[in-house]
């Protein structure tokens, strides 16, 4: 989270969350159908997170298959709800790599 988030977040006693996001099973992947299809699939799969998150939040790549989504105004409910929504999403568009790819979330309130 940012300073400035986080100074808007003690200030106005508002809660937010940041969730993480891992995309595993890419190397698989790569080495099943190759690395364009790989390149491909992850890029599908940011897009979908990135759809997900409202304008108000925030999402950044952390590592190479890691995001970082910082949700402003969230409360726990709030993030399960996020987790689960965009969770749903990401597996929706796995298509035949769905025995390969996993999508995992963690966070902290």
């Amino acid at each position: 989270m940012t300073s400035t988030e986080e100074a808007r977040t003690r200030r106005y006693k508002r809660s937010a969350t940041i969730a993480f996001a891992e995309i595993d099973g890419l190397a698989e992947l790569a080495e099943r159908w190759g690395r364009v299809v790989a390149e491909a699939m992850f890029v599908r799969l940011a897009g979908t997170l990135a759809h997900e998150v409202r304008s108000s939040d925030s999402i950044a790549r952390v590592a190479p298959t890691r995001f970082a989504i910082v949700l402003t105004e969230t409360n726990e409910i709030g993030a399960i709800n996020f987790v689960e929504r965009a969770r749903s999403a990401c597996e929706a568009q796995r298509g035949l790599a769905a025995n390969i790819l996993r999508i995992g979330f963690g966070g902290q309130v």
